[in-house]
């Protein structure tokens, strides 16, 4: 299950208790240059397309939702 917004910066994750990457970015600018994506209930780390697959097969999302087929923080939290 997908929990939270985070990015990476040299196979280091950030997240935390954040509702958009926008967000997470004001909090810490130097995360501006990493690869955006998002966090499970493990703290294990996924791209924005794997994220989908994730969410999807967890219930949270329907894929036909996400047409881009990269998740975005507003369809799991509007």
């Amino acid at each position: 299950m997908i929990v939270s917004v985070a990015i990476r910066v040299k196979n280091v994750t950030s997240s935390g208790c954040f509702k958009s990457h926008a967000e997470l970015m004001r909090a810490y600018p130097e995360l501006v240059e990493g690869k955006r994506g998002f966090v499970d209930e493990h703290g294990r780390f996924y791209t924005r397309s794997e994220a989908l697959n994730e969410a999807v097969a967890c219930g949270q999302v329907r894929r036909e939702d996400v047409p881009a087929g990269e998740l975005c923080s507003y369809h799991l939290w509007g």
